[in-house]
């Protein structure tokens, strides 16, 4: 399930990978010890595939930060939750620099990097950012 929620976000179908983390993946692992520190990736995951699904609507972004913060106390106060206030307020000031500087920190989330996806995701907002074409 979680490969195939991966797969739909990089064919950038965002709304049914929302869906899919929201509803199966986040709350499987949650009640699973074994898979539990995984919940705060897929969170991240869940949270930026949504910001695809409404076309970088960043007050869903920041309703579905408090929403997984009270249904996941471990994603509270978390690397990627810091992350992604970081972005959201970055936006809401209009500021692309501490947007820049938000998109390293989700960067740094995985050691890889982000996928794909996320990047072209965050890149295409950096540029409505930079161009002054937000919502």
């Amino acid at each position: 399930m979680i490969r195939w929620t991966e797969l739909l976000c990089a064919l950038q179908q965002y709304k049914q990978a929302y869906t899919h983390y929201n509803d199966t993946i986040i709350p499987e692992t949650m009640s699973q010890e074994i898979l539990q520190y995984t919940t705060r990736d897929h969170i991240v995951n869940a949270i930026l595939a949504h910001l695809g699904a409404t076309q970088a609507d960043w007050v869903v972004l920041e309703k579905d930060l408090m929403r997984f913060e009270e249904m996941c106390p471990d994603f509270r106060g978390s690397a990627g939750c810091k992350a992604l206030q970081a972005l959201a307020r970055a936006e809401r000031e209009h500021d692309p620099q501490a947007f820049q500087e938000a998109c390293q920190g989700v960067n740094r989330l995985k050691s890889g990097g982000m996928p794909d996806w996320q990047v072209g995701l965050l890149l295409a907002e950096k540029k409505k950012l930079e161009d002054g074409d937000l919502l």
